[in-house]
């Protein structure tokens, strides 16, 4: 039996500052992931455990909603059946995929600095064609490739760096980094990020609890200096910057090659915390609101 995620969503933007009213109706279904939870814990959930899951989820949901400015929504409970969101929209691309369904998950990783001199060297050996070939057939299987090789131990892994700007993944090969497996802080430890632009660059900053503020404060000692602290974004380095200086105030700038838009998403989806079950989207439809 498939599973689908349990709630409906039904959201009105209301009109635009030009006292535009929204022209298109989207409709989305989505699929909970809860097999992979599973299969991480080990054991089935009970319809108890799904529950708490999915009220976490809608909790997430309700917060990036509102953090967009979308005033009127409705999330209601329907059983284990689906999913279905409709929004009233002002274009036909809108990208609630990204926006709304998007994980959202952030770490922060030292980077192994010795390992990564290894990594590259076995990089080098592959070739450029070679490793574009192999991440667009299977990104998983090309890093267990790739951390046999470089004799990765257990205590760290292989990501890749993010690519902004949507990218063909055909025509791009992000490049893979070390770093460790423990995470100094969170996505728990930010309360707060928001967006801005400065210099012809967009940037985030993201302000920890007080909890994250001594994480914070401990990562960035002292005996950190010169490490690099990598920013990692659902399985995806965002930047990886070099600790010069202790930073004791609980407020950090996360800077990049991203658009205006994507920090605006980023900063958006952070604020809101992290959906603890993927989604995955299965079918949409555009159809005009009138």
């Amino acid at each position: 039996m498939k599973e689908y995620l349990s709630f409906i969503i039904v959201i009105s933007l209301g009109m635009n500052c030009m006292g535009k009213k929204p022209e298109f109706v989207a409709e989305f279904e989505a699929r909970p992931g809860f097999s992979k939870i599973e299969r991480k814990m080990g054991k089935a959930l009970d319809p108890a455990e799904k529950k708490i899951l999915l009220d976490e989820t809608k909790a997430v949901l309700t917060k990036r909603f509102q953090r967009l400015g979308i005033k009127k929504f409705e999330i209601q409970s329907s059983g284990v059946d689906n999913l279905r969101i409709t929004a009233n929209v002002f274009n036909k691309n809108p990208r609630f995929t990204e926006i709304f369904f998007r994980t959202g998950g952030i770490e922060f990783k030292y980077a192994d600095r010795t390992l990564n001199k290894k990594l590259e060297a076995v990089l080098e050996k592959f070739g450029k064609e070679a490793l574009l070939r192999a991440f667009s057939e299977n990104p998983e299987k090309l890093i267990k490739k790739l951390e046999q090789q470089a004799q990765i131990p257990s205590n760290r892994e292989i990501v890749f760096m993010h690519i902004f700007g949507n990218p063909k993944q055909s025509e791009s090969f992000p490049k893979p980094v070390v770093l460790e497996k423990e995470s100094q802080l969170t996505g728990k430890d930010i309360k707060y990020a928001f967006d801005g632009f400065e210099d012809g660059r967009a940037f985030i900053t993201v302000e920890m609890t007080e909890g994250g503020k001594e994480k914070f404060k401990k990562a960035t000692s002292s005996e950190n200096l010169g490490k690099n602290l990598a920013v990692v974004y659902d399985d995806r380095v965002l930047s990886m910057p070099e600790i010069k200086e202790s930073i004791t105030g609980g407020r950090a700038t996360i800077s990049s090659d991203f658009s205006m838009r994507e920090a605006i998403e980023i900063a958006t989806i952070l604020s809101s915390g992290a959906i603890p079950i993927e989604l995955e989207v299965i079918a949409q439809r555009m159809q005009s609101a009138n």
